[in-house]
């Protein structure tokens, strides 16, 4: 768990860098020195990241909350924005369903 004074002392470099405070939660350093919480997860077997909000903005108790929300609902319904992801799927597939079935009558003349 990162302490306040490493947050503060947290100075940009050339490259971006991470400072992990555990359980999927880091800060991330940008090279013009922006601070941005972040939360890592998986999703469809792949990495995923929510941003949580700008250190200026969001203490680090706050983001260790909001983090915990967002793991909740990863657990939950695998998605951290409460399902969005899964309302959309279907819609894709009754979308390309449509195009299938579309494409397979050819051409309209």
């Amino acid at each position: 768990m990162l302490k306040d004074k490493q947050i503060q002392n947290a100075k940009a470099r050339a490259k971006l860098y991470r400072l992990a405070d555990g359980e999927g939660l880091h800060l991330e350093v940008s090279p013009p020195g922006g601070k941005l919480w972040r939360f890592r997860y998986r999703y469809g077997g792949k990495e995923k990241m929510l941003a949580l909000g700008k250190c200026t903005e969001v203490r680090g108790r706050e983001a260790r909350k909001r983090a915990g929300v967002a793991r909740q609902a990863v657990h939950e319904c695998g998605y951290p924005a409460g399902g969005n992801q899964e309302a959309k799927q279907p819609a894709a597939a009754g979308a390309a369903q449509a195009l299938g079935t579309r494409s397979r009558q050819g051409p309209a003349n």
